[in-house]
Order: C-alpha cells, then structure tokens, then sequence
C-alpha cells in the first residue's frame, strides 16, 4: 500500500499525461433516484479506463529504480495492459502486451 505522501508525490507525473477527469451531475439520474448523482467519466481518460494512471506511476518507479530496463512483458486482458502500454510510450520504452486465451473479443 502506498501513504498519502507517497500518492502527492505522483500528482505531477499524472496530471502531466493524463487531464483531471470530468465529472457530471445527470439530471434523469436525480428524477430517478430522487438525489443529486454525479458520475466521474473515466471513459474519457487517454485509455478510456481509471487504471492508465497506475502505469504511469509503475514506469516512472521502474525507470527510476532500474534505469537500465527498456521495456517490459504484460500478461492481460484489459485496462492494465493498456495503462502500460500507454505509460511505455510516454516513457519511449518497448512494451509486449500478450492476451490470456480467454480475453474478450473485442481485445483479440
């Protein structure tokens, strides 16, 4: 687990990639509900998903822990692949993204 000073230390490294998230207040969802509603929209981050931002904190603690590393090997079905390929290219490193035989198919 991280601590919260850890977690402040990174905020410049994400906001630099990665835009603050927008959030909206539906009003169908307040008639329905009968309460303000607000839905933070991660599809509109660079991958569409929450977790680019932990690849982008991963690749910076291994280039700065193990500089000499130039690219790495993901297992995935999803999100995570994703966040680090994208966090690879900030970072100009190789990234293999290989699939579970199980992915969805939209993923093949």
């Amino acid at each position: 687990m991280f601590t919260l000073n850890e977690l402040e230390k990174v905020i410049p490294l994400v906001r630099a990639s990665v835009p603050p998230t927008p959030q909206y207040a539906w009003p169908l969802l307040k008639v329905l509900t009968g309460v303000q509603i607000v839905v933070k929209h991660e599809n509109h981050t660079p991958i569409g998903a929450f977790k680019v931002r932990g690849g982008l904190v991963y690749f910076e603690r291994l280039k700065r822990e193990r500089a000499a590393i130039s690219g790495i090997v993901t297992a995935t079905r999803g999100n995570r692949g994703q966040s680090l390929a994208y966090a690879g290219a900030r970072a100009g490193d190789a990234i293999i993204r290989c699939r579970a035989g199980g992915a969805w198919p939209r993923l093949r």
